[in-house]
C-alpha cells in the first residue's frame, strides 16, 4: 500500500479500527524511510491477516513504535517485519495479541541491540528466535 514512500513522514489511518476481511499486511510500509508517526495504528485489530512480512522492513527513521494494541489472531508470517528498522529505540509488543505465532525469521533482524523491545510474558519466542541481539523486557 505505501511501500517505497520515500518521502512519507506521517500516516493517519485513525479512522481504520478493525479491519476484517484483509489477509495480507506484508510490504505494507517497507521501504518508507522517512515515515516516523502512523496515527491511529493502536487501534487495529485484523482479524483475518496471515502474512505480515516485511511490514515496517527498512522503515528507519521510526524512534518509537509502539504496536502495544495491535490484535492479529492469526497472523502466521511476521518474518523480516521490523528488519533494519535500525533507528529504533522504543518498540512496544507487551500486549500484542497473536493467538498463533508462525515464522518471526528475522522479524527484529538489524536492530540496535541497544533498542528496548517489550514483549508479553507469553510471547514464547526467544530473542534470537527474532534476530535480536539486545534482550527483551517482558512484562
Amino acid at each position: 500500500m505505501f511501500s517505497g514512500c520515500l518521502k512519507l513522514q506521517t500516516v493517519d489511518t485513525s479512522g481504520w479500527g478493525e479491519l476484517p476481511s484483509a489477509t495480507r499486511v506484508h510490504y505494507m510500509f517497507s521501504g518508507c524511510n522517512s515515515l516516523v508517526k502512523i496515527i491511529g495504528l493502536d487501534a487495529w485489530v485484523l482479524p483475518s491477516v496471515t502474512n505480515a512480512s516485511n511490514m515496517f522492513m527498512n522503515c528507519n527513521s521510526f524512534i518509537t513504535l509502539d504496536l502495544s494494541n495491535l490484535k492479529m489472531h492469526i497472523c502466521l508470517n511476521m518474518g523480516n517485519m521490523f528488519n533494519g528498522c535500525n533507528g529504533l529505540t522504543h518498540l512496544r509488543l507487551d500486549n500484542f495479541v497473536i493467538k498463533s505465532y508462525g515464522i518471526i525469521t528475522n522479524m527484529l533482524a538489524n536492530i540496535q541491540s541497544s533498542c528496548v523491545i517489550t514483549v508479553p510474558s507469553n510471547f514464547g519466542k526467544t530473542e534470537a528466535d527474532c534476530g535480536f541481539t539486545g534482550t527483551f523486557t517482558v512484562v
